[in-house]
């Protein structure tokens, strides 16, 4: 029989039995080294490579046996746990809204929000059963698609105030498409690292240039936090004391920049009476009226804030229905996060904890930034509450999200451990599994 054909063949006849086929090819794997390696160990005890192979098959037992036992471990984990909290928070998110509109909902927006709930729930099912190791197979084809059909998607909409008013969620779904990119360039040393910060700072700048500010920021913290992980855990192999500073000065430097050009406009989120801060006072005056449950004394001067079914829909759950019930929100929301945390710091597979970081920090970061804006401590209410605030579009993106994170969480466990790499160049290095000794003075080979 041919060289390793009967591994070959026996691989085969496992993968077989294995009924999810995107597990196939990690068994196949495994499978291949482990038999490679007991092969090596037979021929170092003198056996010919033929009767080696031919042992180290015979030894892994029945492959049928082997595939369905592979078939019962090698199964996608439905979390169960974050379907029951995303159903939480979308009804409650649609009771706030009839209690916003009324029964009579004569605007038709507890209409819209029925539909695109109900569209939500089919992306969410498409993005559930997608294959997110797809963001790793074309990385950069998907990045720029994805900024081309931004800018398509803006350049036919109104424009007001330099901005576009539908569509500036969209930029919601940046951050998973650059974890694909930050996986493609890592292992690449500063090179690599200079490229994705590069991708990021032109993503960044695109959306708060033709959509929001407010996202811009969103989304610039997210991929931050990704490349601060990634270089923290040594997947760039560069020095974190030069690349640490490396991602935060220009960050600071444009920071510096924008605040010099907007002084003024940023000092009014100190004043009581116009601008910014004056929406951040007139929401603390009117959740200083609320109660434990019930309409608050302040009930009657909700109109005072606009936009209260996009923007303070968590002041009105205040205000109109106490704080019991907000905390029973606020408490949806921990338990959510709580558990996503938990999901994904278990990934074993680097794209799988780098994608789920990339969705998990964007949509706590918006969930803090709203829970800001309604408490009354900084003034961004124009990014909306995930299931929660009023928006088709908004609601539609958020549920697409939430699928592929559980798509992750649901395969993940299937891409294999990532590869270890050093944190620091030096003599002595491990990296994808080998270890390398450098030796000073030999430019030779060992022998």
């Amino acid at each position: 029989m041919p060289h390793a054909a009967r591994m070959e063949e026996f691989i085969k006849i496992v993968c077989e039995q294995i009924r999810f086929k995107r597990a196939r090819a990690g068994v196949a794997r495994e499978l291949m080294d482990h038999m490679c390696d007991q092969k090596q160990a037979y021929c170092w005890q003198g056996l010919e490579d033929t009767e080696a192979e031919k042992k180290a098959v015979e030894q892994m037992g029945d492959p049928v046996a082997v595939g369905m036992q592979m078939d019962l471990t090698h199964r996608p984990k439905p979390q169960w746990g974050l379907f029951v909290l995303t159903a939480a928070l979308l009804l409650v998110g649609i009771g706030l809204q009839w209690a916003l509109f009324g029964q009579g909902d004569p605007s038709g927006q507890l209409s819209v929000t029925l539909i695109a709930a109900a569209v939500g729930v089919l992306g969410m099912a498409g993005a559930y059963f997608a294959d997110y190791t797809v963001l790793a197979r074309a990385p950069l084809v998907i990045y720029w698609i994805f900024l081309a059909v931004s800018f398509v998607h803006f350049a036919c909409l109104p424009i007001i105030n330099g901005a576009g008013q539908r569509g500036t969620l969209l930029f919601l779904l940046f951050p998973a498409v650059f974890a694909g990119v930050a996986f493609h360039f890592r292992q690449k040393g500063y090179g690599g690292l200079l490229a994705s910060y590069g991708l990021m700072a032109l993503g960044v700048l695109a959306c708060m240039r033709a959509f929001s500010v407010r996202l811009g920021v969103l989304i610039l913290i997210a991929c931050l936090l990704l490349l601060t992980l990634m270089v923290g855990n040594g997947q760039f192999r560069v020095k974190k004391r030069w690349a640490l500073p490396l991602l935060y000065l220009p960050v600071a430097g444009g920071c510096a920049v924008f605040a010099w050009g907007y002084w003024g406009r940023l000092m009014t989120a100190f004043s009581s009476e116009e601008g910014l801060g004056y929406l951040t006072t007139v929401t603390r005056q009117l959740i200083s009226g609320a109660v434990l449950i019930g309409p608050g004394t302040t009930a009657d001067s909700l109109a005072r804030l606009p936009e209260l079914d996009t923007s303070y829909v968590l002041t009105f759950l205040i205000v109109k229905f106490g704080w019991i019930p907000f905390f029973l929100v606020v408490g949806l929301f921990a338990a959510f996060f709580g558990y996503a945390v938990f999901r994904c710091l278990r990934q074993t597979g680097l794209l799988a904890r780098m994608t789920s970081t990339a969705i998990l920090s964007t949509l706590l970061i918006e969930t803090l930034f709203y829970l800001a804006a309604n408490l009354g401590f900084l003034e961004l209410s124009t990014l909306p509450l995930p299931l929660l605030s009023y928006g088709g579009t908004g609601l539609v993106l958020h549920m697409v999200l939430i699928g592929f994170l559980l798509s992750v969480f649901r395969c993940g466990s299937m891409e294999g451990p990532a590869p270890y790499v050093s944190q620091e160049s030096g003599r002595v290095q491990v990296a994808d599994g080998v270890l390398s000794i450098r030796f000073k003075g030999f430019k030779g080979p060992l022998k």
